[in-house]
């Protein structure tokens, strides 16, 4: 559901970044019309820069730089979501279409072993 969604969204963002100190501005988007209808997806946006005063710093601190590119760090972000999700399927009991459980990975098929794009 829309509240189910917004749920798992808000612990990631305590997890990963608000509890560790950094602000979040995020927005949750729909599926649009031409779309896939199961694609509901947000969007997160962290500022990096610490304040001066009142204002923002000019620079970022240089422990954040090329956090947008670092093949690591999304790697990270991607593994605590798929965890995320896990805990929320689980607590709200969400199943697959035959009854099984449903799980969630940020694994690559390539990283599986397995052979499908």
């Amino acid at each position: 559901t829309s509240e189910q969604r917004r749920e798992v969204l808000l612990e990631f963002i305590r997890q990963e970044f608000t509890d560790k100190g950094f602000a979040a501005d995020w927005a949750i988007h729909a599926p649009s019309r031409e779309g896939d209808d199961r694609n509901h997806h947000a969007h997160i946006m962290i500022p990096l820069r610490g304040f001066e005063g009142e204002n923002f710093a000019r620079t970022k601190p240089q422990e954040y730089a090329g956090w947008n590119s670092r093949a690591d760090r999304l790697k990270h972000w991607r593994g605590a979501w798929s965890a995320c999700l896990n805990r929320a399927a689980e607590r709200d009991n969400i199943r697959a279409q035959d009854g099984d459980r449903v799980t969630f990975t940020h694994a690559s098929y390539a990283d599986r072993g397995m052979e499908q794009e």
